[in-house]
């Protein structure tokens, strides 16, 4: 919340992946539904207000100080987030590795949620998977609970239900991506030194106790 590069960064990130679904969605299934709505515009939607949220919050609302707290706060962030933006569309090396490696991660995670699927013996087509995704990305950025746990999994299972999949195979899968991230994030932690802060931990307890 307060770190600007880090949500500069997964603003991006987001945006981008909405518009790729968008785009997978509009060209492979552009009648896909989701219960009674039409998915890619619900997910171009989401699109948008990422998009465009930023703009309109900065132009619409003055930056006065008779704003209340939480008004000001929101055209703040706002503002901050459509300057960061700016200044990385300027920079077109940042912006041409930002886009190769967000597509080659995006690719990843529909390739681990078929995978995931494809397990349960669920077969799945690329328009769910992209809504999918678009549920795991929406849940790491707006925070329900801590880590989003049990709201994840409530939202998979009822996404799950409107696409005919099966409610108990989409909580399944979303407690299988939550292990796999929390393992990633362990063994990756080990190896960028986090075993060897334990180990010097361990030496330095054994000569104190001796």
């Amino acid at each position: 919340g307060d770190h600007p590069i880090a949500d500069k960064i997964l603003g991006l990130h987001l945006c981008q992946n909405l518009l790729s679904g968008f785009i997978l969605i509009l060209i492979l299934d552009p009648h896909f539904k989701i219960g009674a709505y039409n998915a890619p515009a619900f997910v171009g939607l989401m699109a948008a207000v990422m998009l465009l949220g930023p703009i309109g919050i900065h132009y619409l609302l003055p930056a006065s100080a008779i704003l209340p707290k939480p008004l000001r706060y929101l055209r703040d962030k706002s503002s901050e987030v459509l300057s960061n933006g700016l200044k990385q569309l300027k920079d077109m090396k940042f912006m041409a590795k930002f886009i190769v490696s967000g597509i080659f991660i995006y690719l990843n995670n529909l390739l681990l949620f078929y995978i995931c699927f494809s397990s349960l013996s669920v077969s799945i087509s690329i328009a769910p998977l992209v809504m999918f995704l678009v549920l795991l990305l929406l849940s790491n950025r707006i925070m329900v609970t801590p880590g989003n746990i049990g709201f994840r999994e409530l939202a998979f299972g009822f996404a799950a239900k409107y696409l005919y999949i099966g409610q108990a195979e989409g909580i399944l899968v979303s407690i299988v991506i939550r292990i796999i991230g929390m393992s990633t994030v362990f063994v990756t932690g080990l190896l960028l030194g986090g075993y060897g802060l334990l180990k010097n931990e361990n030496v330095n307890n054994n000569k104190s106790d001796s």
